[in-house]
């Protein structure tokens, strides 16, 4: 994904984007999580260097599942370079758009041009937890790993495509090979969550 890059510590040709997209990279880089989800200071070159800095997760080698943001970020970087077009635009295209998702956006800005109403943070242990917290996210923010608003009747189609094998009306929209691939499991877990 990137030839040009040098990583320390494991071999980038090993990891596939699967492992990228199921949390079994074995990869950890908190630095580019906190630059995309939280700071906001960050542009293609930032994140590209950001990316190059990835390392070994410390608790979580190649292969085991280890939920983290991570994968989903360094995917966003090669798909922005891969592809010519931000993350966002490609959602929009291959997504959103052809299932009809007019009210969801991985950019707060479209959110606010067209005056959505979005639902605010509450915290309980705030020291005025019915007032809505501080954070305000930014386009910035929205990273490419949960960075998206939406609405309950959107993500019914998004629900509804699903279901109906990428044919949610009289015409396909999505393939129905991608759709059946993604019900199929991914990672094995030796947890239970009963």
């Amino acid at each position: 994904m990137f030839p040009d890059l040098r990583f320390a510590g494991f071999d980038p040709e090993d990891v596939t984007i699967r492992d990228l997209l199921v949390h079994t990279s074995g990869i950890d880089n908190p630095a580019l999580v906190w630059a995309t989800a939280f700071s906001g200071v960050h542009d293609a070159q930032s994140r590209r260097r950001l990316v190059a800095a990835s390392r070994p997760h410390e608790e979580a080698a190649r292969g085991a599942f280890e939920y983290t943001n991570v994968g989903y970020n360094i995917l966003s970087v090669w798909l922005d370079e891969r592809f010519g077009m931000s993350w966002q635009d490609q959602l929009d295209n291959t997504l959103f758009e052809p299932l009809g998702m007019q009210r969801t956006s991985a950019r707060m800005s479209e959110a606010s041009m067209k005056g959505w109403p979005l639902a605010e943070p509450y915290s309980f242990a705030s020291a005025e937890p019915d007032e809505p917290l501080y954070l305000v996210k930014t386009d910035n923010t929205m990273h490419a790993a949960g960075g998206m608003v939406s609405t309950a009747p959107d993500l019914a189609k998004f629900l509804v495509a699903q279901l109906s094998s990428g044919v949610p009306g009289d015409h396909p929209v999505l393939p129905a090979a991608l759709i059946d691939r993604s019900h199929v499991p991914q990672v094995t877990l030796e947890s239970s969550y009963l």
